[in-house]
């Protein structure tokens, strides 16, 4: 695959960072990298951003921000360290609740994984190890309480 650089301006505020746009030799637009401070956005669908955070030696680390339903809510908040899931990652309801908090190690689910309801309560809890590329669920339970009364 050829990739072609495109250099952009982008004025904000006070500051202006220089931007290198990434297309595939089809004219596809895939990503925009600020050299200064490896800042990046990757799209889709030629417009569309999918995620964003630091690019370091041309591979993701530290928290990326993932957008899958659209380019304005945030879906997920991974952790990356060397281009792999590591660590504490968050899944988030379209109204920009916290919907699930889970650990990755090795790039597989591995630990504790809370889900919450809409309120933020925490409804269930599952136990997850993972090994060799795949996860296995150890323990699930259940904490929403149920009214006894009906």
């Amino acid at each position: 695959m050829l990739i072609i650089l495109t250099f952009t301006n982008c004025k904000n505020g006070p500051n202006t960072f220089n931007y290198i746009n990434l297309n595939d030799n089809n004219g596809k637009f895939l990503c925009k990298l600020n050299p200064i401070d490896s800042t990046a956005i990757i799209y889709i669908d030629n417009a569309k951003t999918y995620m964003t955070g630091k690019l370091i030696n041309q591979q993701r680390e530290g928290f990326w921000n993932e957008y899958i339903t659209s380019d304005n809510e945030l879906d997920f908040k991974w952790s990356y360290k060397n281009d792999i899931r590591e660590g504490i990652y968050f899944g988030y309801y379209l109204t920009g609740k916290i919907q699930t908090i889970g650990y990755y190690k090795n790039d597989v689910l591995n630990g504790p994984l809370v889900y919450f309801d809409l309120k933020g309560r925490p409804e269930k809890i599952e136990l997850w190890e993972g090994d060799g590329g795949c996860s296995v669920l150890m323990f699930s339970k259940d904490l929403r309480v149920i009214d006894k009364k009906n």
